[in-house]
């Protein structure tokens, strides 16, 4: 029978514990998000700027990790002509944002929108728009999709 002292039993068990976290876990986001591995940040975003132009998206903001989009609500449904009309809102855009971080030898991207609605006067009102999440988060699997990372 082999007898550990009860230090080397201390250090092995630490050890052990160490070598379970030795891979680092995904970060949790709230709301529409995605990892792609093997991608750096900026050709996720230049990707998602092809893509998102091309359906009529115009780029308000772009940074490094930072990018901000907007699209018109001129084809207004019953909802956000209620939603104007409630809010005294003259016209509204959708701003949907997205943050590009490295890590863990990828990129994750996390993604929300909001609805921008000028009041005039120079105001604005803005209100988060979650009813869009699930096509926010399908743009995020397209994106992943086209870098040759799809989702599984």
């Amino acid at each position: 029978m082999i007898r550990l002292s009860p230090r080397l039993a201390a250090i092995v068990c630490g050890a052990a514990l160490l070598a379970g976290c030795a891979v680092a876990p995904q970060r949790e986001a709230e709301g529409p998000h995605i990892f792609i591995p093997g991608v750096t940040p900026s050709a996720a975003q230049n990707t998602l700027v092809g893509q998102q132009m091309a359906a009529g998206w115009l780029v308000r903001q772009q940074s490094q990790n930072v990018l901000v989009l907007e699209h018109r609500w001129d084809h207004m449904n019953f909802a956000q002509i209620m939603f104007n009309a409630l809010n005294g809102a003259r016209e509204s855009v959708e701003r949907d944002t997205y943050e590009f971080a490295a890590y863990n030898g990828g990129t994750e991207v996390t993604a929300e929108a909001v609805i921008v609605s000028k009041l005039g006067f120079g105001n604005t009102q803005t209100t988060p728009l979650h009813a869009v999440d699930d096509q926010l988060q399908a743009t995020l699997n397209n994106l992943q999709g086209s870098l040759g990372k799809a989702p599984k």
